[in-house]
């Protein structure tokens, strides 16, 4: 049993059917908007449609957008919105989300109630009864981001009541507030009460300031300075070039699984689900990559975050039948699992 908390959004998505020139002063003509859930929110809902038992902890404003939040979780299971907190005075966290065609997602984000989460939004008894906590996004969650006690705090409750952790990031806007924080002191102080860590490459990148070319090199040395940093082990999202994990005594890599793309949008975040469900009931690391990259891969066959994700089974299915892999052209040298032999 998951508990997933911190950041939630509703997201707007408008459909495109080609790539489209955003000018001022233009009007550009789209279909139907699709709204879904977004944030780490999805991890729980991906959780929830693989089948694992999860309670999702957020916060949403008094307002349309928030009830949309409740009405959308509501409709995957009435238990999965129980968890989230209505907050008077607040505005409801929107993302609309620009997913042309061949082209990687763009974010309009507004942070909303986001910015007011901290530890009190996670008492003892919410965490109480459960095996593992996942927690996300702290680079727009102002709280959480201008004090790493804070998040501190969440994984250190969860811990005294026997839960493994995991933490998500999210991109930062440069020019933002958040943009200017420290992160690596802000990591140096969170990653030693955090079992995984689940960043992805770009993401990290960005944030620490390093090469944010993706190479074998510049993956390798981002593991080993987040290892540096005291956390359990760091599983690196690499887009389509797949997963990279590393503890204290190994390191691996998974390629992704082939498919027809109508969006990336929440892929990563199926993918650390498919990670979580796994790796939680015990199946060996190895396993849990292989189960993760094929969630992933399942979201991106949907024009929303979550809704291409089916049960846990029928992934297992798909990968027994022969699920082609995805060429990669990143080679670790013998320094990874090959899923191939």
């Amino acid at each position: 049993m998951i508990v997933v908390a911190g950041h939630v959004c509703l997201d707007i998505i408008p459909s495109f059917a080609s790539v489209a020139q955003l000018e001022p002063g233009t009007l550009v003509r789209v279909g139907q908007a699709r709204l879904s859930t977004g944030g780490v929110s999805n991890v729980g809902v991906a959780l929830h449609r693989l089948g694992v038992s999860v309670r999702l902890v957020h916060k949403v404003g008094q307002d349309l957008f928030g009830n949309a939040v409740r009405s959308i979780l509501d409709s995957l299971s009435p238990q999965l919105g129980s968890g989230v907190r209505t907050v008077a005075g607040q505005t409801t966290s929107y993302s609309l989300v620009i997913a042309m065609p061949g082209l990687d997602r763009m974010f309009i984000h507004c942070p909303g109630a986001n910015d007011t989460f901290n530890a009190d939004d996670l008492p003892d008894e919410v965490v109480h009864g459960y095996d593992h906590l996942h927690f996300g996004y702290p680079p727009i969650m102002r709280e959480i981001y201008n004090s790493p006690q804070q998040a501190v705090s969440i994984f250190e409750r969860a811990r005294r009541q026997g839960l493994t952790t995991s933490m998500d990031l999210c991109s930062v806007d440069p020019h933002s507030e958040a943009g200017h924080v420290r992160w690596t002191e802000w990591l140096e102080k969170v990653l030693p009460v955090v079992d995984l860590f689940t960043p992805s490459f770009d993401e990290l990148s960005l944030m620490l300031g390093r090469p944010n070319r993706l190479t074998e090199s510049n993956v390798l040395v981002l593991a080993e300075l987040c290892l540096s940093w005291k956390c359990q082990a760091v599983l690196i999202k690499l887009g389509d070039q797949g997963l990279f994990y590393a503890d204290a005594d190994r390191k691996l890599h998974q390629p992704c699984r082939k498919v027809n793309v109508m969006t990336t949008n929440g892929s990563g975040d199926c993918t650390i689900a498919g990670f979580l469900a796994s790796w939680t009931r015990g199946d060996p690391v190895e396993r849990a990559m292989e189960l993760a990259t094929a969630v992933g891969a399942c979201c991106c066959e949907a024009a929303d975050a979550t809704s291409g994700v089916p049960s846990m089974s029928e992934v297992e299915r798909r990968i027994t039948r022969g699920w082609d892999l995805l060429p990669c052209t990143l080679d670790f040298k013998g320094a990874i699992h090959d899923p191939t032999k």
